[in-house]
């Protein structure tokens, strides 16, 4: 089977903006040996809990997502964890199966937009996947009720056909809920943050539903991981990333684009910019210094954003770091003509041909200008290489955090808001 391929050569760039370099990484190589250690040999709790979800039994999950394909829609009630992961892997590969559910996932409150979603569906051939780590998540708790009330006024007691709930907590009022009306309910680990979730029953229910191969998910993320157990950086593609973006941060790089050059990868950028802002954004390290250390997420789709967004990356500040993903084969394949109109040298060439050039032709010009950047190549955009994908980015977070000394899988300040939004709407302080 071919390999995706990690292209790191236009991050090697030493001027007056950059000092990357292969003896720059040696002279990093105690700090290393730690992050390694850290993740891979000695993990904690919260990285063993994504570990583990590659060897996860699947059967249950599979059997209830037959049931849930007697629904014309499905809807997960999430935000943040609890939903840009189901999102990412449904629009990677939302025309796979065929005679399935529409799937629809609701992670904005926005009163308008919410109703109109609910007037435009036939809500009693919906089923609505409540997704809460806490079962707490208030959000969320707000649309179920709604959904809830809608669903009583049309099918009466037997409106809990159409609800299942995924969370850690077995203690929670949402799971009381559940249990009381005999709604069927999915436990994850309390250990598994939900930003590191996708892979998990969280992700996997509702996409297998949709015709996605979970088997096939799984066993890339496992193929990943077991690659990245190497202690060699060099031969270890998500400790080899996570060095070089510390360097690049070190040397003042703030932002971070993720540019897919392959439509169906926008929304996985949506998921990575939260997975690296919110796992990396943080006031103090390990030993309590204050720091306030992070890389601002970016994500850009080829090649939309080059006629956009390129400018600025060409020609602005000297504080971003480029990672460009792309697909060497595609499913479907279109080619040009020989129409008049079009240059020599695009004519009767695939298109794939021309997308990817472009990718190229842009690292190029990055580098050409001292910008540093990056090339991950899928060799297709099927269910194992996008496992691979998404284990691959959760490792460089993970050993990016452990470069930085700091606590990875927290969230303190996403925190204070929500003890914020419960103070002000008790006190019913709020806008009005």
């Amino acid at each position: 089977m071919d390999k995706i391929e990690f292209n790191h050569d236009n991050m090697f760039i030493n001027n007056q903006n950059n000092n990357i370099t292969k003896e720059k990484i040696e002279e990093y190589k105690d700090k290393i040996k730690k992050a390694y250690d850290e993740v891979i040999a000695h993990p904690s709790k919260e990285t063993q809990s994504y570990f583990d979800v590659v060897n996860q039994e699947t059967s249950e999950l599979e059997n209830y997502a037959k049931y849930l394909q007697k629904f014309d829609n499905i809807v997960v009630l999430g935000i943040g964890g609890s939903a840009l992961g189901t999102k990412a892997i449904y629009s990677a590969f939302a025309k796979k199966g065929k005679n399935v559910p529409k799937l629809f996932v609701k992670d904005c409150i926005d009163p308008q937009q919410f109703a109109d979603f609910l007037n435009d569906i036939e809500i009693e051939k919906t089923m609505f996947v409540v997704v809460s780590k806490s079962g707490g998540t208030l959000e969320v708790l707000c649309q179920t009720s709604i959904v809830e009330k809608m669903l009583k006024d049309k099918l009466g007691n037997s409106f809990a056909n159409n609800f299942c709930v995924i969370t850690a907590s077995k203690d929670c009022a949402l799971a009381e809920w559940a249990d009381k009306n005999n709604i069927k309910t999915f436990y994850f680990s309390q250990d598994l943050s939900g930003r590191f979730s996708a892979l998990s029953v969280v992700g996997l229910l509702p996409v297998c539903a949709c015709g996605v191969d979970i088997k096939q998910i799984l066993q890339g993320a496992k193929s990943m991981l077991e690659m990245c157990k190497n202690n060699s950086v060099f031969d270890n593609p998500a400790l080899y990333g996570a060095i070089l973006q510390k360097i690049a941060m070190d040397n003042g790089k703030s932002i971070s684009f993720l540019m897919p050059y392959v439509e169906n990868l926008a929304v996985f950028a949506e998921w990575y910019c939260q997975l690296w802002a919110e796992s990396l954004g943080k006031e103090k390290q390990e030993n309590g210094k204050t720091v306030n250390l992070g890389q601002t997420p970016v994500r850009a789709l080829g090649t939309v954003d080059q006629h956009s967004q390129l400018q600025l990356c060409l020609e602005g500040p000297y504080d971003k770091v480029i990672t460009f993903i792309g697909v060497k084969n595609f499913e479907k394949e279109l080619q040009t003509t020989d129409a008049p109109y079009l240059p020599d040298f695009a004519r009767n060439k695939p298109l794939s041909h021309v997308l990817n050039t472009s990718m190229l032709s842009t690292a190029k010009a990055l580098f050409e200008r001292g910008r540093p950047n990056q090339i991950i190549m899928l060799p297709k955009l099927n269910e194992f290489y996008f496992g691979e994908l998404m284990m691959y980015f959760f490792l460089e977070t993970s050993f990016t955090g452990a470069l930085m000394e700091i606590n990875t899988y927290n969230q303190p300040s996403v925190e204070l808001i929500k003890i914020n939004v419960k103070e002000i709407l008790k006190n019913d302080k709020g806008i009005k």
